[in-house]
């Protein structure tokens, strides 16, 4: 503006928009860290699934001054706080206490769930929150590389099927490192999880676009579902299936799709210990068990025996990692997300769970009236996650509470590639619901 026309222009005129160097250079650093994040993703969803942990905290750590202010306070966060906090308070009468000697040992402070849950919850919340300013044309951008990324990992895990996991296998030695064949199968149908959660934010992205996209996004989903079926892989399996009912139901039912989903998660967080841990239900899943697969019958032993113990101390539980204490019955973990939070924190921690999973849908449902299918998105993905936390892994396992913050950044990523104007990425006036 010349000085003839700022002297012409009124008092009370806007001023234009003009993002400081500081403001592009850090905008600027935030994008790339989440290309670099995209193109990472469907590398280590193919047997490195170890490595979204140290990947998110990365993140967190080199986008830790690009938090903005609004995005500094969060009831979600504090929600999540309260329950590390409640964590931290259980392990004065847990049942299991690390090793604590000789804490020079990596081993020995990777050991140590408190110290990690404490590290997680700022990295990973501070990788979260710094996403909400990725511009709309690098979120398109991202989306739409990971959208390739999982289409090719979901083709050649089915051809790892077909082949006998020789690929990875080989690329193992040519690393130098173990090759198992007893564990390839394993570790290659591992990425089905990841997909499982990512599919949806991908799948919407590229079904703005033509019909070219549209059919890499649908041919992503579907091989990752053939996969899934061919490994035997029922949680992701039934993560894909009820992730497509839930953002289905979502967009032809509107509120009603969002209070159901509510009344679910409550049931499964508030009755799970109860509907196995009573005389005629857990009678018929164990006589199930005869016919079972072997992993579904010991997953039945698993949770009958978490389901007796949690009976013992169902308001304050046996404290966290108490799952450790019982090597014999129960492996690490007990294969399920409410029967180890009623097991380990009790009814306490049931309810600052069940209180921050319906804060979640109350935000997604205030989204629901602006962007039906951004809502439906989230809801597909939350209910996956949920699903494959019911399943398979522990509460606590970091790479696994590293793809739940990813999501979220996948979903940031998305709602400024749909919302926020091109002229004007910088601003965050529309903010994703899930930080």
């Amino acid at each position: 503006m010349t000085d003839a026309s700022a002297a012409t222009a009124p008092a009370d005129a806007p001023t234009p928009y003009r993002p400081s160097l500081v403001s592009e250079a850090a905008a600027s650093w935030r994008d790339v860290m989440f290309l670099v994040v995209v193109l990472l993703i469907p590398l280590l969803a193919y047997g490195g699934n170890l490595a979204f942990s140290p990947l998110t905290a990365a993140l967190g750590v080199l986008c830790l001054p690009l938090v903005p202010p609004e995005r500094r306070r969060s009831a979600g966060f504090a929600l999540l706080a309260s329950l590390l906090a409640w964590a931290l308070i259980s392990t004065s009468w847990a049942y299991y206490q690390p090793e604590l000697v000789r804490l020079d040992k990596s081993r020995n402070l990777q050991s140590i769930t408190a110290l990690k849950l404490i590290l997680q919850l700022a990295l990973y919340g501070v990788a979260v929150a710094a996403s909400v300013g990725i511009r709309r044309q690098t979120a398109e951008l991202g989306l739409t590389i990971l959208g390739v990324g999982l289409a090719v990992v979901a083709t050649l895990v089915i051809i790892e099927f077909v082949s006998s996991e020789q690929l990875y296998l080989m690329l193992k030695t040519a690393l130098h490192q173990k090759a198992r064949p007893d564990l390839a199968k394993r570790n290659v149908a591992r990425a089905f999880y990841p997909i499982a959660l990512f599919i949806w934010p991908v799948l919407l992205n590229l079904w703005r676009r033509d019909n070219r996209w549209r059919a890499v996004g649908v041919g992503a989903g579907l091989a990752a579902f053939v996969g899934a079926i061919l490994y035997r892989t029922d949680a992701a399996v039934l993560a894909l299936a009820i992730g497509a009912a839930a953002g289905a139901a979502s967009l032809r039912l509107g509120r009603v799709a969002t209070l159901c989903a509510m009344g679910v998660v409550c049931i499964y967080f508030v009755l799970t210990p109860l509907v196995l841990g009573g005389g005629a239900a857990a009678a018929g899943l164990v006589g199930a068990s005869g016919v079972a697969k072997a992993s579904w019958a010991a997953r039945l032993d698993i949770w009958r025996f978490t389901a007796r113990l949690i009976e013992q101390r169902p308001f304050l539980g046996w404290g966290l990692d108490a799952s450790r204490a019982f090597p014999g019955a129960i492996p690490l973990h007990p294969h399920d997300a409410a029967l180890q939070l009623w097991f380990e924190l009790g009814a306490v921690g049931v309810g600052l769970v069940v209180t921050y999973f319906a804060w979640l849908l109350a935000r997604i449902d205030q989204l629901r009236a602006r962007d039906p299918a951004l809502a439906a998105a989230q809801i597909a993905s939350l209910s996956a996650y949920i699903v494959i936390g019911a399943l398979s892994f522990g509460v606590w396992q970091e790479w696994w509470l590293a793809l739940g913050a990813l999501t979220m950044v996948m979903f940031s990523a998305l709602t400024n590639a749909r919302r926020l104007p091109r002229r004007r990425s910088l601003e965050l006036d529309h903010l994703v619901p899930l930080v």
